[in-house]
């Protein structure tokens, strides 16, 4: 399978899953069937854990393909991450962190990583199903009205809605994909 592929026909679906949870939490009544809610909350969270791993490991499949050709400079993929974090969106790196975050439930990287970057999210904890009150999130980033989503609480105090995280990357990947780079 190649990168492309990959993109195309795993990630694209886990992201268009997880999207279908989001809309199914924000159609149910929070004064409704609590069962149902729980049942929906955790298809929501597997759907964010599919969505942010898969897309994540867009980059694994990029790198690994090419790295070894004139299309990739960086010698080791979190060099690759942070090259394409800097000249196509920040949030690649972000989403790797978020990803980390799920699989690993806590972030450890040594003193290397910390002098690095202070890491946004520390752990699965930062992972969040909630309502957002009024000015949380960034524009663009929350529902109307209060209702539940995924949201991921960055180790600087502020929030951000998983959701932006994921089209954000998306959108860079359907980007670079169409230009024919990778």
């Amino acid at each position: 399978m190649t990168p492309k592929d990959y993109y195309e026909n795993i990630v694209k679906t886990n992201i268009s899953v997880y999207m279908d949870c989001e809309r199914k939490i924000s159609n149910l009544s929070p004064s409704g069937d609590s069962e149902e809610m729980n049942r929906v909350k955790k298809l929501l969270m597997a759907g964010a854990y599919n969505a942010a791993v898969s897309l994540n490991h867009v980059s694994d499949y990029v790198f690994e393909e090419y790295y070894e050709t004139e299309k990739i400079a960086e010698r080791d993929i979190f060099s690759f991450r942070k090259y394409l974090g800097k000249t196509v969106s920040e949030d690649i790196v972000l989403l790797n962190e978020i990803a980390n975050a799920f699989k690993h439930h806590r972030l450890r990287g040594g003193k290397k990583v910390e002098i690095i970057f202070t890491r946004p999210v520390r752990g699965s904890d930062n992972i969040k199903i909630g309502k957002s009150e009024w000015g949380e999130l960034p524009w663009g980033e929350f529902k109307f009205g209060g209702e539940e989503q995924v949201s991921i609480h960055l180790e600087s105090g502020k929030k951000r809605g998983l959701y932006r995280i994921l089209k954000n990357v998306e959108s860079a990947w359907d980007g670079i994909f169409s230009k024919g780079i990778y």
